[in-house]
């Protein structure tokens, strides 16, 4: 399960199943859950009540919680951490299910033609509060590892691809200096041979 705490809903997407919800999460019980979680601008706090603690989002970073629901039922979900105007209505529906209800779900889910892109997610992005649940059928690729490298915007250079470069800038800027100093190390050694004759002529 992904996470996306934006402001001010939250945004789920199935991987698996190849699918999306904002403010609405479904999934089936005796089942383990890793919630991979990741916020668009601002630090939040993902916080189901009755199925785990705490634990932040954060912009260009990716948290993960465990977890398991025993009992079918409906719960809510929140943000317990500030994060301006439109806060106190960052709340979701939280429904737990059988496995056998939550395939029928994810069919009906397919069937709807709505498609999250890139170009979408920047909309959904928005700042908007009070915001109706809303399901898509089909998500695009990789896009959350987009949004936890903050770069969904058409021609922006992700963070893992700059830090990446990064790297092999500071290997190649260490290697020419290690040359450097093995080329200036073999440059004494040939002046001290050069040397040495004089001196031992001078005695």
């Amino acid at each position: 399960m992904q996470v996306v705490a934006l402001d001010w809903k939250w945004l789920f997407i199935y991987p698996e199943q190849g699918i999306a919800s904002v403010n609405q999460l479904v999934t089936p019980i005796d089942t383990p859950i890793r919630f991979k979680m990741t916020a668009s601008t601002v630090m939040n706090t993902f916080y189901i009540p009755t199925l785990a603690g705490m634990i932040y989002t954060m912009p260009g970073m990716q948290t993960e919680l465990n977890a398991v629901l025993n009992k079918t039922g409906d719960y809510h979900g929140l943000s317990a951490n500030f994060s301006g105007d439109g806060f106190s209505h960052m709340k979701f529906a939280y429904k737990g299910v059988t496995a056998e209800e939550f395939n029928t779900w994810v069919q009906e889910m397919k069937a709807n033609p709505a498609v999250l892109d890139r170009a979408d997610y920047l909309v959904l992005e928005k700042p908007t509060a009070k915001e109706a649940v809303r399901h898509y059928g089909q998500v695009e690729p990789a896009l959350f590892n987009r949004v936890v490298n903050r770069c969904v915007a058409e021609g922006s250079m992700c963070m893992n691809q700059q830090m990446h470069e990064d790297e092999k800038r500071n290997q190649m800027a260490a290697a020419i200096r290690q040359q450097s100093q093995g080329g200036k190390s073999q440059l004494a050694e040939a002046l001290e041979m050069c040397v040495a004759p004089i001196n031992t002529l001078m005695k």
